[in-house]
């Protein structure tokens, strides 16, 4: 078992995959799914999927949050289990070239998981937040790297896909 240089292709797929995995973890853990600015004597702010800000302070949310608030939650955290073994497995093709090809095929399939696991964090979040509606307040940067990622993933699997092809 040495180190076996896989297509090219594949390397790519796991470069973008590990991108993927990277924008996912950065949205899933901070607080800029939305913000909003000063209204209602209410200061400058932000909500991610684990706490609020308002200007400089932030807390952790505590007591009951809505259904659809732990599901989004939970698909974040499903995608990043699933593009981190998309990942590996992109990496085990490097070592253990007998297997590349069945390697290949788990990565493209964890990474699709994946990128349906951010879709589905994304659209329920921006489906169901009931804020969303006031022009004080709009979608921020958390959750436009969690669209990125699975955009990303999306990439990934195409290029699993294609790359597996390649492989001997």
């Amino acid at each position: 078992m040495g180190f076996v240089m896989p297509h090219a292709i594949i390397l790519v797929a796991g470069g973008v995959v590990g991108l993927a995995l990277l924008f996912q973890i950065v949205g899933l853990a901070t607080p800029g799914w939305t913000t909003w600015e000063p209204f209602l004597g209410l200061p400058e702010g932000n909500e991610g999927l684990w706490e609020k800000c308002f200007g400089d302070n932030c807390a952790k949310f505590t007591g009951d949050i809505p259904d659809w608030f732990s599901a989004c939650r939970a698909f974040g955290i499903l995608g990043v289990l699933a593009m981190a073994a998309s990942l590996i497995c992109a990496v085990l093709t490097c070592f253990m070239s007998d297997k590349a090809k069945m390697f290949t095929l788990v990565a493209a399939g964890a990474a699709a998981v994946g990128a349906v696991c951010s879709l589905i964090e994304f659209a329920v979040y921006a489906g169901k937040d009931p804020f969303l509606s006031s022009q004080h307040i709009s979608l921020g940067y958390s959750f436009a790297l969690t669209v990125v990622a699975f955009v990303l993933a999306v990439v990934a699997v195409a290029l699993f896909i294609v790359g597996q092809r390649k492989v001997q």
